[in-house]
């Protein structure tokens, strides 16, 4: 039996995690939950901060620009479950708020066109995950 197993050095902001700060799981997938890919992680939303402050973060830990980030939709998905993803779309929205269950998680939706995932337009870039 194969198990991946990833480690990663332990972000900052979740060493000095604030009381009213929550950590919440991290994946990505494109279009579909069943199409994941990359490495998940984990990211702290911090409290009383809006969701606009949040993508930031999240695009600075990913080393993404901010073309190719504009491209991924966040959304709130159930791990165990494949129900429709719950797309994020209210930049004054502050995430520490919402009630998350044990099996939610933060989605990134990678759109691309059919002619980039079969490789024709340009080249795959790696996404790296910052501290």
């Amino acid at each position: 039996e194969q198990v991946t197993l990833y480690a990663e050095e332990i972000p900052q902001e979740e060493i000095e995690l604030g009381a009213d700060d929550k950590i919440i799981h991290v994946f990505h997938f494109t279009k579909e939950l069943l199409c994941a890919h990359g490495i998940p992680f984990k990211f702290v939303l911090k409290a009383d901060e809006s969701f606009s402050e949040a993508k930031l973060r999240l695009r600075l830990r990913l080393g993404m620009s901010e073309k190719d980030f504009s491209k991924v939709k966040i959304a709130i998905v159930r791990a165990e479950s494949y129900t429709d993803p719950e797309y994020i779309d209210d930049d004054d929205l502050v995430l520490s708020w919402y009630d998350f269950d044990d099996d939610q998680l933060l989605g990134l939706d990678y759109l691309e066109t059919k002619t980039e995932r079969a490789g024709i337009v340009g080249s795959e870039k790696a996404i790296f995950i910052r501290e």
